[in-house]
């Protein structure tokens, strides 16, 4: 949904939305993260979805992202906090931000699912070690 949310022809991100997600990703990549709460990591980290998917101008993109979030909230979504994953992904955020500043939408809709797949990738390897709980206390075989 998000790749072809970026090639939404009203597609429009303000230059304040994109200097304020700018400011947060570099804030987690840059080691803040180690002093935010996992709740605010998830806020920088799901904030920027949602605020692309705002920008597309497409109701049910931004309806279905934003309820997704809310759903993930409840759930108590899964977070890895390890700093190098923290700054891959805020890298990989940026990435996708600089191709929408440049105006290549393309190229921004094809690095989202790249990112997105690594995301489930880097949480699925972590629960399989053991090394991050699953909510509602599953293990990572059931």
């Amino acid at each position: 949904m998000e790749p072809t949310a970026l090639l939404e022809p009203g597609f429009d991100l303000p230059p304040g939305v994109a200097d304020r997600l700018r400011r947060e990703q570099g804030e987690v990549s840059g080691g803040a993260a180690r002093r935010m709460s996992l709740r605010q990591v998830f806020e920088a980290s799901s904030g920027f979805h949602l605020a692309l998917m705002q920008a597309s101008n497409n109701r049910f993109f931004a309806d279905a992202v934003l309820r997704l979030t809310r759903l993930r909230r409840l759930i108590g979504d899964i977070i890895a906090t390890g700093q190098e994953r923290l700054t891959s992904q805020s890298a990989k955020h940026l990435a996708i931000l600089d191709s929408i500043e440049r105006g290549d939408m393309a190229e921004a809709s094809a690095r989202m699912p790249r990112h997105l797949n690594a995301g489930r990738a880097s949480k699925a390897r972590l629960v399989a070690q053991g090394t991050l709980p699953v909510p509602g206390g599953l293990a990572a075989s059931e």
